[in-house]
């Protein structure tokens, strides 16, 4: 189990209050600190208060809500080295090639999610993408321009030399 001083916090954003509850007590559960937020403003206000190390965002929300705020992390410095898992209630390629067709923001280059699981999510998968996810994150530097997919693990387990691609040290 984890210990207290390395409770991951985790962000969970989804106007469902059922799928808040239900996400908050299972993470609980295993020791992590789950924080709520019911809208995309709460959403951003909570990643700016409390730092997250992972966002799990209900893509669903009224009025794309989930798009919106899932476009304003990965366009904002602070954020942008938080893996997200997205939640939804349709499979990953059927969103993906929807999304293209409307001219959405991830037709313009943002890049897809960390994790995305159908909704309702199994939570034995759900514990351990996010796990995986938090242990390749922690090998991540947090000033990072771009995220990779979990499809393409071998970039993402590799070591990084501190001369690779010419940055030092922080």
């Amino acid at each position: 189990m984890v210990q207290d001083s390395e409770r991951k916090k985790i962000l969970i954003v989804s106007d469902a209050s059922d799928t808040r509850i239900f996400l908050c007590n299972l993470l609980h559960a295993v020791r992590m600190d789950p924080i709520g937020a019911e809208n995309r403003s709460t959403g951003l206000k909570m990643a700016k208060t409390h730092s997250p190390d992972l966002i799990i965002l209900d893509l669903m929300m009224a009025d794309k809500e989930g798009i919106k705020f899932y476009y304003t992390l990965k366009n904002d410095h602070r954020f942008i080295h938080i893996p997200v898992i997205m939640l939804s209630a349709i499979d990953r390629a059927t969103f993906f090639l929807y999304e293209k067709f409307q001219s959405s923001p991830f037709a313009k280059g943002v890049p897809e999610p960390e994790g995305y699981l159908e909704k309702p999510p199994e939570a034995g998968e759900l514990l351990l993408l996010i796990d995986a996810l938090l242990k390749t994150d922690s090998a991540r530097p947090a000033y990072a321009q771009s995220r990779k997919t979990l499809e393409e693990p071998s970039r993402l387990d590799r070591p990084t030399d501190a001369t690779e691609g010419g940055r030092g040290q922080e």
